[in-house]
């Protein structure tokens, strides 16, 4: 399928005596297309004189400077043991292509091979002006050595990738918007609805309506008004075991159908009947204390820029700016799914079991948490909302700021960006003399 892209050429430069290396050059730029094209929507262009330029009656190098060279966005220049032929301007037609790319101010990368070369082809002079040019680039430029042909194409392709990020870079800085469209990657981060995912702003207002039990170990044993249903010996009768949620079953609980799960199952089922559980008014008030302590958090990204983005991190840190500074932060894995029953059986302990602390215990406070997602892509004019992963709380009503760092493989140094949540926290205390009813009313 077409893409639009950004198309940059690459002109390879070099003596005649690195046939190879241009080669490995022109088969890494193809590695990098073939690898990243389609995602960054950006085509690297391999340009040499010899299959881009055309006969013109002038002087050589200056033909093949108009034609190829000063077109070209980036330079490699690779050298072995010549430095080239004279052009009546420069020492030689390479030299001449490389001061012109410099002056410009265009990438230029440069190579040197290392490679042993039988000394009988050796031509000494130009081996003498290569060094002399070797060492007075030392001061000017940072150049690579290498060993061999191998070698050159590994380093070369990594190489191509950073200097390949640093021009896009150049260009996101260098070029003014137009019609609305920004150049390289730009990428916004916003809070968004946590069940449709749609963006927000950048400025969130959440209300909890918390319950908080007080003297929670206070709150009595279950004691139902009536004996449960009785069970015949041997069989399932009416006992109903709840099915767990899917976000239960992905923390890995075992699911159990009685009808399909014969032998000791059945067996452990019908040792006796179901009986109360204890427990149960405490789950329940724990579980409703936890559940609204805490508001779930989504957020949206898009790229506006003109240029794809792949391996998108995101660093995020949540800090109160007012109340007395602590926070609540929690996976929406680890919330707890399992209902509470007000009756169990002697295999009760064969599923995962509701919560039964207090809920102090699972909502711990801290000044500060951190936060980290990952986008795989993010192509020009896209948006993505990762699936709410996060729960966020506090004690009381605070003001909480989020800030963010934004990483991906396009862009020269991390984006910045804050956020801020207003949270509005009622409280309702409940005696343990109360929970029973409460919870009877709400269930």
């Amino acid at each position: 399928m077409p893409f639009p892209a950004q198309v940059f050429r690459i002109l390879i430069a070099s003596p005649n005596d690195v046939g190879r290396e241009r080669e490995a050059a022109a088969d890494a730029i193809q590695r990098w297309n073939d690898m990243n094209s389609s995602d960054r929507e950006v085509v690297l262009l391999p340009v040499r004189w010899e299959t881009h330029a055309a006969p013109e009656y002038a002087r050589p190098q200056a033909v093949i400077n108009r034609q190829v060279g000063d077109i070209a966005d980036i330079l490699v220049g690779i050298f072995w043991t010549r430095l080239g032929s004279p052009t009546g301007v420069a020492e030689s037609g390479t030299l001449e292509e490389i001061r012109r790319a410099a002056d410009a101010k265009k990438p230029v990368m440069l190579y040197f091979s290392q490679a042993p070369q039988r000394p009988d082809l050796i031509d000494t002079d130009q081996l003498t002006k290569l060094r002399a040019f070797k060492t007075d680039l030392r001061d000017k430029a940072l150049f690579v050595e290498f060993a061999d042909t191998t070698n050159f194409s590994d380093v070369f392709a990594r190489q191509l990738d950073i200097t390949v990020k640093n021009l896009l870079a150049e260009s996101q800085s260098g070029t003014e918007a137009k019609s609305d469209q920004l150049s390289g990657t730009v990428i916004d981060l916003q809070f968004a609805d946590p069940k449709d995912g749609k963006p927000i702003g950048d400025r969130l207002a959440l209300q909890l309506r918390r319950f908080i039990f007080d003297d929670f170990e206070a709150i009595p044993d279950f004691s139902p008004p009536t004996p449960p249903p009785s069970q015949s010996a041997g069989a399932l009768g009416n006992l109903s075991v709840a099915a767990p949620s899917p976000t239960a079953l992905a923390g890995g609980l075992l699911s159990l159908t009685p009808s399909r799960t014969p032998g000791l199952i059945s067996g452990a089922m019908a040792l006796q009947p179901p009986s109360a559980n204890k427990d149960y008014l405490r789950q329940e008030a724990a579980l409703l204390s936890i559940r609204s302590a805490l508001s779930a958090l989504r957020f949206y990204l898009k790229n506006n820029g003109s240029v794809g983005a792949r391996d998108v991190h995101v660093d995020v840190t949540f800090s109160a700016t007012s109340g007395n500074g602590k926070l609540w932060l929690k996976p929406t894995l680890e919330i707890p799914t399992i209902e509470p029953q007000k009756f169990h059986a002697s295999f009760h302990t064969l599923l995962t079991s509701p919560y039964s602390g207090r809920p102090e215990e699972f909502l711990k406070e801290s000044d500060v948490w951190q936060y980290q997602f990952d986008v795989r892509a993010l192509q020009p004019q896209r948006q993505v909302s990762p699936a709410s992963e996060l729960t966020v709380g506090a004690p009381g009503t605070c003001e909480i700021k989020v800030s963010a760092r934004i990483y991906a493989d396009t862009l020269p140094s991390p984006i910045s960006k804050d956020l801020l949540i207003n949270l509005t926290v009622t409280e309702h205390h409940i005696a343990a003399s109360e929970a029973s009813s409460l919870l009877d009313v709400l269930s």
